[in-house]
C-alpha cells in the first residue's frame, strides 16, 4: 500500500533499536506497478489477476529501494534485509521483483547493485606504511585483513 518513507522507518529503527540486538527486515515488498488499494486490511486478501509493472512504478521502486537500504545500511543494528520477491509474479501475483517474471533486471536491481556492488563496497587497498610502519586506513564498520610481506593481520572497524 505504499512505501514507510524515510520517517516510519527511522521510528521503526528507533523503537527495535533500544534493545540493543542485531536487527533483521524480512520480506520487503516494494511494487512496481500500481499500489495496493488502501481500504485492503489483510494484504493476503488482494487478488490480481494481472498485476503489470509500470516504467513509473520501476522508477518509484528504484527510488524508495535505495532510500530504504541506505537507511537501514546506516543503522549499526541492522544485520540483514531480505526482499522477498526476487522476480515479479511470486507474491499475491506482484509486480514486486528486482527482476521481471521472464527475468530482466529493473531499475530497483540496478540501483540496489550500484548501492551494494559500487559505493558501499570494500575494494582491494594498498597503502604504504610511514617511518614507524604505521597505515592509516577507513572504511565501514566490520573485519579486515592486513596483509603484509608475506603475513597478514586481521582488524576491526566499530
Amino acid at each position: 500500500q505504499g512505501y514507510w518513507a524515510a520517517q516510519k522507518t527511522a521510528e521503526v529503527l528507533a523503537r527495535f533499536g533500544r534493545f540493543g540486538l542485531p536487527l533483521h527486515f524480512t520480506e520487503i515488498n516494494l511494487v512496481s506497478g500500481s499500489l495496493m488499494p488502501e481500504h485492503i486490511v489483510d494484504l493476503n486478501d488482494h487478488k490480481a489477476a494481472d498485476w503489470p509493472s509500470t516504467p513509473e512504478g520501476e522508477r518509484r521502486q528504484a527510488e524508495e529501494a535505495a532510500s530504504f537500504y541506505r537507511a537501514l545500511f546506516e543503522h549499526p543494528l541492522v544485520e540483514a534485509v531480505t526482499w522477498w520477491d526476487f522476480a515479479d509474479g511470486g507474491w499475491l501475483n506482484a509486480p514486486s521483483g528486482l527482476v521481471t517474471a521472464a527475468g530482466a533486471a529493473k531499475p530497483s536491481y540496478q540501483a540496489l547493485y550500484d548501492l551494494i556492488k559500487g559505493e558501499w563496497w570494500t575494494r582491494e587497498l594498498r597503502v604504504r606504511t610511514d617511518a614507524n610502519g604505521m597505515a592509516e586506513v577507513s572504511g565501514f564498520k566490520g573485519s579486515y585483513t592486513a596483509e603484509f610481506d608475506g603475513g597478514s593481520m586481521e582488524f576491526e572497524i566499530e
